[in-house]
């Protein structure tokens, strides 16, 4: 009997502190694709299958900018002027995209959208940046007021058959850090002059929610210590 009671308080002592702590796996998040479609457009903007092209070309100065067949067909619109229209659209104060003040947006392209997000989800989209541009033009995300520059021409490092250069393709994440409405924004803006094109190339984007946690309850340990007691307690009948 006395190895039963030392048993079994040796399991409620277990039993006690698995309860006490709480042991939480991660769920794994399934991804959600997002139709960059369907968010407003600012500007030059050109929606291509899950691919969407934005543009500082504007009609004056479009003799640089190449058109091939089904990858920047753009729609006709012009960029959008800087200094108001363009850090409006995604929710700036006008001037928030100039570098300094010698080097000032002049124009500029951008889709914009409203995300409802947990603490943890995650926004992740593939980008190419390209330029004919030695200005330093460039490509930007920025959500509730916060800028995060992509690449700028000094990232341009790769030859590309539509513009001089391009990044290549490359993958953003940002992660959500508080939950709450976020106004978010992906553009391209020309820097000290309109007079040469850049481009941003935008595809895959999709979200990814926190994990939900699975939590071990007490019931289950409960539930797996009862078993054993059961177990030891009928063992020790059969040998009385």
């Amino acid at each position: 009997m006395s190895n039963f009671k030392r048993f079994s308080s040796r399991a409620v002592g277990i039993f006690s502190f698995l309860a006490s702590t709480s042991l939480v796996f991660a769920n794994p998040a399934q991804a959600v694709s997002i139709d960059l479609g369907s968010w407003t457009r600012v500007g030059d903007v050109d929606v291509n299958g899950n691919q969407v092209n934005l543009s500082t070309a504007s009609s004056t100065f479009q003799d640089d900018f190449p058109q091939p067949a089904g990858r920047f067909n753009y729609s006709g619109n012009n960029p959008v002027a800087a200094g108001g229209a363009i850090e409006t659209s995604v929710g700036l104060n006008p001037g928030a995209l100039d570098n300094d003040l010698f080097n000032a947006v002049f124009e500029g392209s951008a889709i914009t959208t409203n995300l409802n997000a947990r603490k943890g989800d995650r926004l992740r989209f593939d980008w190419n940046f390209l330029t004919n541009d030695t200005f330093d033009d460039y490509a930007f995300f920025v959500a509730n007021g916060v800028i995060t520059k992509l690449a700028d021409i000094s990232n341009a490092n790769n030859p590309s058959s539509l513009f001089n250069l391009e990044t290549g393709t490359r993958t953003f994440n940002y992660t959500f850090a508080n939950a709450g409405n976020y106004q978010v924004g992906i553009g391209v803006v020309d820097i000290g002059d309109v007079n040469s094109t850049s481009a941003l190339q935008i595809s895959n984007a999709q979200t990814e929610p926190v994990p939900e946690p699975l939590t071990i309850l007490g019931t289950g340990v409960a539930a797996g210590f009862g078993v054993i007691l059961r177990r030891k307690r009928s063992k020790k009948q059969t040998i009385s």
